[in-house]
C-alpha cells in the first residue's frame, strides 16, 4: 500500500501508518536520491564527523536540501555520536558537545529535516552520585538546545546507546519538560546493552517512541545486520509496540548492502504491505 509518495508500515501491530526512511551518510544521500524516489522511502541523514559538521559547506547543504524537497524525500538527521557527553563532568568536553549539537540543528534546519537523533553520552556503569551530576549538567546542556528546536518546531529524539534501562532517557525528557522531546528506540542497542525486558522499556517510553530504529545483531556487539540475521524477536517486538499505542516512523540503520534482505524480511512476516516498489528498482 502506498501513499502520500512513503512506504507505509502496516504491519500486524500497527493502528496507524508509519513512513519507512533508509540511513544515509550526507556524502551519499545525493546519488542515493533516485533510490529512496524508487522504493518511496524517506531518509535519516547520519552526520557523524563533528568536524564536518563544525565547518558543514552551507552551499552542498542547501543544495542537497532543494533536491529532496524536489524530489518529495522526507528528511530526519542523526546526529554525531562519538565521544560526545553532554552531561560531563569535565566542561570542556560538555562545551564542545553543546558547540556540535547546536550546529547540527542548524544543519537539520538548512535541510527541513522536522527531527534530530541524538545520543545521551553518558556511561551507565558510573556511580549513583556521579549519574545524578550528570543528569543535572545534561539538563543544562540540553535546555537551550531544546528551547531552540522549539522555535524550529523540530523534534529532539533521545535514543538508548548503551544504557541497561529506559531510567536514565525518562529521567533527561522528565528534567526537560518540553513537547519536542521524545524518544527514537533502537532495537539494536536494545538487544545488546539492555538489562530490563523489553515490556518494561516500553511501557516507560511509549507513546513517546517518536522513531524505531530497525537492525539486527546476535547480543554481543552493535552489528547492524540485516533483519533476520541476529536474534532479536521483532515478532515480540511488534506486538508489544501495538499494546503501547506507539506510533512511530521506522528507520532501516544498515547499508544499502542489507537493505533488500530487510525489507523483505518485514514483507514476508507481514511487518509491512506488500509492495511493487521491489519490481521497479534497478
Amino acid at each position: 500500500m502506498q501513499k502520500s509518495g512513503k512506504t507505509l508500515i502496516k504491519g500486524p501491530w500497527a493502528q496507524t501508518d508509519a513512513h519507512l526512511l533508509l540511513t544515509l551518510p550526507f556524502r551519499m544521500v545525493r546519488r542515493g536520491i533516485g533510490f529512496l524516489q524508487r522504493n518511496n522511502l524517506g531518509v535519516e541523514i547520519a552526520l557523524y564527523d563533528t568536524n564536518w559538521i563544525c565547518n558543514y559547506p552551507g552551499e552542498k547543504v542547501a543544495e542537497l536540501s532543494r533536491l529532496l524537497r524536489d524530489a518529495g524525500i522526507e528528511v530526519a538527521v542523526h546526529g554525531p555520536i562519538h565521544d560526545l557527553n553532554p552531561g560531563s563532568l569535565d566542561v570542556v568536553i560538555r562545551d564542545y558537545t553543546r558547540h556540535c549539537y547546536f550546529k547540527t540543528l542548524a544543519i537539520c534546519h538548512a535541510l527541513a529535516a522536522k527531527s534530530l537523533v541524538l545520543h545521551l553520552g553518558v556511561n551507565p556503569l558510573l556511580p549513583e552520585s556521579a549519574l545524578n551530576s550528570w543528569l543535572e549538567s545534561s539538563i543544562l546542556t540540553w535546555k537551550p538546545l531544546v528551547d531552540l528546536a522549539e522555535q524550529l518546531s523540530m523534534t529532539i529524539l533521545l535514543e538508548n546507546m548503551f544504557v541497561p534501562s529506559p531510567r536514565f532517557l525518562v529521567a533527561l525528557k522528565n528534567g526537560l519538560k518540553s513537547h519536542v522531546v521524545k524518544f527514537c528506540f533502537d532495537v539494536g542497542h536494545f538487544n545488546v546493552y539492555s538489562r530490563t525486558p523489553l515490556n518494561h522499556w516500553l511501557d516507560e517510553l511509549g507513546a513517546d517512541i517518536a522513531e524505531v530504529h530497525l537492525n539486527d545483531n546476535r547480543g554481543l556487539q552493535d552489528e547492524h545486520l540485516a533483519l533476520g540475521k541476529g536474534t532479536i524477536d521483532f515478532r515480540r517486538f511488534f506486538h508489544e509496540l501495538r499494546a503501547r499505542d506507539a506510533h512511530p516512523r521506522f528507520t532501516v540503520e544498515m547499508t544499502r548492502e542489507k537493505f533488500d534482505a530487510s525489507l523483505s524480511y518485514l514483507k514476508e512476516n507481514r511487518f509491512i504491505a506488500p509492495l511493487a516498489m521491489l519490481s521497479n528498482r534497478t
